[in-house]
């Protein structure tokens, strides 16, 4: 079950895995600047308290047609509740930097949102609670550092947690 659900949320990383020179992204990234806050002021300033990552898991799988891929599993704590709202379908964003063996960091980030939801490229697993990505266009054979933070819908971003994956 969970298989099928990540496949919808495959993001491909083939770009930082080659050494190109274009960014490669999940999806809506960008900076909040000007936009709205949750007390419908304009800024950059968030309200409340960030989220504080407290696990950090990457693993290599083998998604049939998409090849092998690296999951990211983000365990979190969140005082404010507001990394991602049920309700209003809200939520934050997923940011990471990735790099290969020899190869710059690539900046990536994506939105989180529910695993049954369609536009999301993070979500909130249902069994386990933690924010969930899948990175594509990997070679299994090659050493990758990933270094994830959270920002919650207010805008408050996490320290930065870091792993590795070696074959």
């Amino acid at each position: 079950m969970m298989r099928g659900i990540l496949f919808g949320f495959v993001l491909t990383l083939g770009v930082a895995c080659s050494g190109g020179a274009e960014e490669n992204k999940f999806g809506a990234g960008g900076e909040n600047s000007g936009a709205p806050d949750l007390d419908g002021t304009t800024g950059t300033t968030a309200s409340g308290s960030p989220p504080e990552i407290t696990s950090l898991d990457v693993v290599l799988d083998d998604f049939g047609s998409e090849g092998d891929v690296l999951v990211v599993e983000v365990g979190y704590a969140d005082e404010d509740g507001d990394v991602y709202d049920a309700e209003s379908g809200e939520g934050g964003m997923l940011m990471m930097s990735v790099s290969g063996e020899g190869t710059e960091p690539q900046q990536l980030s994506a939105g989180i949102g529910s695993a049954t939801g369609e536009s999301s490229q993070a979500y909130i697993d249902p069994d386990s609670g933690k924010v969930v990505s899948v990175i594509s266009s990997i070679d299994p054979e090659t050493s990758y550092t990933i270094d994830v933070s959270l920002q919650d819908i207010a805008g408050n971003e996490s320290e930065p947690a870091q792993a590795n994956y070696s074959p």
